[in-house]
Order: C-alpha cells, then sequence, then structure tokens
C-alpha cells in the first residue's frame, strides 16, 4: 500500500455517524479516498482509506454527507464517492459528498 495512505476501521449504527467519523478522521489533515466491507477479526466491517494531505497540516474544506444512493444530492455538494458501507448490519449502497469545489 502507498505510504501516503491508511487505512481506518469504521463502524456506526446509521449513515451520519458513518460521516461524523469520516469528518473527524479528515480533521486530522487528511482526505477520504474510498471504504470497502471486509471480513476481519470474524466480522464484516468497514475499511476506510485515507490519504494523508501534503504539507503536514492541510484540510479538506467542507464536511462530507453520505446519503442512500438515489437520494438528492445535497444544495452545492458534488459526489466523491459511490460505494457500499456496512451501517448497522446491513449492506447500503451510498454516495459521500462534499462541497462543490471542495477538496485537496
Amino acid at each position: 500500500m502507498d505510504d501516503n495512505v491508511y487505512i481506518r476501521q469504521i463502524n456506526k449504527p446509521s449513515l451520519d455517524a458513518f460521516a461524523q467519523a469520516v469528518n473527524d478522521e479528515e480533521s486530522g489533515g487528511t482526505a477520504f479516498v474510498k471504504s470497502t466491507v471486509e471480513w476481519y477479526d470474524n466480522a464484516f466491517v468497514n475499511l476506510a482509506v485515507f490519504r494523508l494531505l501534503d504539507p503536514p497540516g492541510t484540510l479538506v474544506s467542507g464536511p462530507v454527507q453520505l446519503l442512500a444512493h438515489g437520494q438528492a444530492a445535497p444544495p452545492g455538494a458534488a459526489p466523491v464517492w459511490n460505494g457500499v458501507v456496512l451501517v448497522d448490519g446491513v449492506n447500503q449502497a451510498v454516495t459521500l459528498y462534499r462541497s462543490a469545489g471542495a477538496g485537496a
């Protein structure tokens, strides 16, 4: 794996809580790349990939929002990732949005 990326396990009971976990992680100078549902330590979990931003201390602008796939995009937001997350024991197809023009 690239030296500028790392994996964080994110298991949350709602899409909003998952998005908040991504926002919290990004506040440390990283950017969300993707998430996959994987079998890990005898359970299915979300393994989210984050990229370290350069230079250190750089922050992405605008929090992310995670909506069920097919829901209307939030005003002023653009999709940055589509995939599946495990939320409260159920796989859900989702789209992750960020304010338009934001990102590192």
